[in-house]
């Protein structure tokens, strides 16, 4: 179900149910709700509610404006989530002789432990994971990664996020020299992963459908 808002008087879309694609956290006071629409202002709803990742490329964007629905961007330098991330789904493999196949995820502890025995190449593939939106968590604006192989989504406590930001924070410094747009969106990226993070909390890594 579409959930809609109002800046002034124009109607805007700004997600479906608790998935706020096209609203970013510190925006969501731009916005006046729709009667029998989510509420991102209201303390009781927010934390219920996934926003869309300020990624540095879309700064200057009016809630509702923002264009793929469902944007995210690939952790680099080869990051991986741990082994305790276990939620993973299945995938499918089609060959054009009519064979169907569901396995399970090659990023997972059980499609790795599945390719010991049955090879599966990757080409072209961007990365394990990547990074997608934010969620509020006991006080905490966790950032949300999504495994590219299945779909399977987490918010991610602090000590992984601290992996996950050093890993654009290192991409950074490598493209300084040939890509100073680049760098400077990673660097942005690895800032924007920390920023909503309390060092007190350390609970482990929950499913973002949880």
């Amino acid at each position: 179900m579409g959930e809609y808002a109002k800046i002034g008087r124009d109607k805007i879309k700004i997600g479906t149910c608790e998935n706020l694609y096209y609203l970013r956290y510190d925006q969501r006071h731009q916005i006046t709700p729709e009667p029998g629409n989510v509420d991102p202002t209201d303390l009781q709803q927010v934390e219920h509610l996934r926003f869309r990742f300020p990624f540095p490329f879309e700064d200057g964007k009016e809630p509702g404006t923002f264009e793929n629905y469902n944007l995210s961007y690939t952790v680099p330098g080869g990051y991986r989530l741990p082994d305790d991330y276990e939620s993973h789904g299945s995938v499918q493999f089609r060959a054009h002789a009519g064979y169907l196949c569901s396995l399970p995820c090659p990023e997972s502890k059980a499609g790795r432990e599945f390719q010991e025995h049955t090879r599966i190449h990757r080409n072209g593939f961007p990365g394990a994971v990547a990074v997608c939106m934010q969620r509020m968590v006991d006080g905490e604006l966790r950032t949300i990664v999504r495994c590219n192989g299945c779909g399977t989504m987490w918010q991610i406590p602090h000590a992984e996020a601290i992996k996950v930001a050093e890993a654009f924070a290192d991409e950074a410094d490598k493209l300084k020299e040939q890509d100073i747009t680049h760098a400077g969106y990673h660097a942005k990226i690895a800032a924007r992963i920390l920023a909503g993070y309390n060092e007190k909390n350390s609970q482990p890594a929950t499913d973002v459908a949880n």
